[in-house]
């Protein structure tokens, strides 16, 4: 299970680089292209509506394939986007890309998240939480590469870094023997802290507190997209930073970002 537990870890920090692989570089994408903000927004949209697609996908073949296997689907669906927009194809093929990415991406966390809380039964809290700062890490190191290889005036290069993660990781899936019948007793019984059970709700209590928690969900992943796609071409447009050091803001947010999920954990 370590090893498993490894790879997811690996898994969700490929997913912090490929979020915001778009975005480091958004600017000099659309200035490649000659294409305005709006088309942008419009890119990042589509993107935001692929992962709205690729969670319940992923759900529905989650009880119909073996978990590996969709994993190692995913992994190969983000290296097939990334060197696609690693090779600059005409914009329609990089919105096609960019769908093929959110799918990926929304598989690759929702078959891990699923794992790790059927697996890791009493330390739900703990290994969501590694998790998460594992994808905050990925979301921070993008940025950072970015700004290097734009500096260079390789600035596409940064799918080429992502592309090679996502086939490595392809390769880590197939590697890695998962059967749920394995997992040691000690794995399950663990407790997350002394806590008591959670009291049982009424019906309609829970659609209240599942309406919230679906509002502030649905708020949150909007700021959080917007961050990161926008943030640099905020900085270039408004602020005269420089493109090199304008992607670094998205990593300054990550790092925020990351010290909340260090400080859950």
């Amino acid at each position: 299970m370590k090893k498993f537990a490894l790879a997811s870890y690996a898994l969700y920090l490929l997913g912090g680089l490929v979020i915001t692989a778009v975005g480091s570089v958004l600017p000099q994408l659309l200035t490649h292209y000659h294409v305005s903000y709006t088309v942008g927004g419009q890119l990042v949209l589509l993107g935001s509506l692929e992962f709205l697609i690729g969670v319940p996908l992923s759900s529905f073949l989650l009880g119909r394939f073996k978990e590996m296997n969709l994993l190692t689907i995913a992994a190969l669906m983000i290296a097939l986007s990334q060197i696609g927009m690693l090779l600059l194809p005409p914009f329609e093929w990089i919105i096609a890309f960019n769908f093929l990415n959110g799918i990926g991406v929304a598989a690759l966390e929702v078959v891990v998240a699923t794992l790790m809380m059927e697996v890791f039964i009493g330390r739900r809290a703990i290994v969501m939480s590694y998790l998460e700062v594992s994808f905050g890490l990925g979301a921070l190191l993008m940025p950072l590469v970015a700004s290097l290889l734009i500096s260079q005036n390789s600035w596409r290069f940064s799918f080429f870094i992502t592309s090679v993660l996502a086939l490595l990781m392809v390769v880590v899936c197939k590697m890695i023997p998962f059967k749920k019948e394995t997992v040691l007793t000690s794995e399950s019984d663990a407790s997350d802290a002394n806590s008591e059970p959670a009291p049982v709700l009424a019906k309609n209590q829970r659609w209240k507190i599942l309406a919230l928690f679906s509002v502030m969900i649905f708020m949150y992943a909007g700021v959080e997209s917007s961050m990161n796609n926008f943030l640099s071409s905020i900085f270039i447009a408004y602020l005269d930073v420089i493109p090199s050091q304008a992607t670094l803001s998205i990593s300054v947010f990550w790092v925020a970002m990351l010290i909340g999920r260090v400080a859950t954990g």
